[in-house]
């Protein structure tokens, strides 16, 4: 399975209901299982998107963030990658100092998101691959 992961770190009158680059995802890949959460959201969709990252195959994280924003429920989910054996890849919209140390920490390809464009060349890149 993989999973498209939309994860927002910001203030909730910042939060946006929807990911705009979605379509992007069945252009490339129609078997895109998505799901998306914030810092705010309730503790049991967190533990879902938990439970379904540790039974993916490959797991890409888009995290828009601020920089005033604590990591919040979604420590638990990144908790979640910290521990998964699946292919991982990370893309970042914004600045997160907290978010950014993690990341580090997980050793994985971070790509500071530019383009929508540049998602999908780097999507269609690692589906390939």
């Amino acid at each position: 399975m993989i999973l498209f992961c939309y994860f927002q770190i910001k203030p909730i009158e910042r939060i946006a209901f929807s990911f705009t680059e979605k379509d992007v995802l069945s252009e490339i890949d129609a078997a895109f299982n998505f799901v998306e959460a914030d810092s705010k959201s309730e503790p049991f969709l967190v533990q879902e998107i938990a439970k379904m990252i540790a039974e993916s195959e490959q797991v890409i994280c888009f995290f828009d963030v601020v920089e005033s924003e604590g990591l919040g429920a979604l420590s638990k989910a990144i908790e979640a990658l910290r521990k998964s054996k699946a292919n991982r890849l990370f893309f970042v919209d914004g600045k997160n100092q907290q978010l950014q140390k993690v990341l580090q920490m997980l050793k994985q390809p971070v790509h500071n998101f530019e383009s929508t464009a540049q998602l999908k060349a780097v999507l269609t890149k690692s589906i390939n691959s």
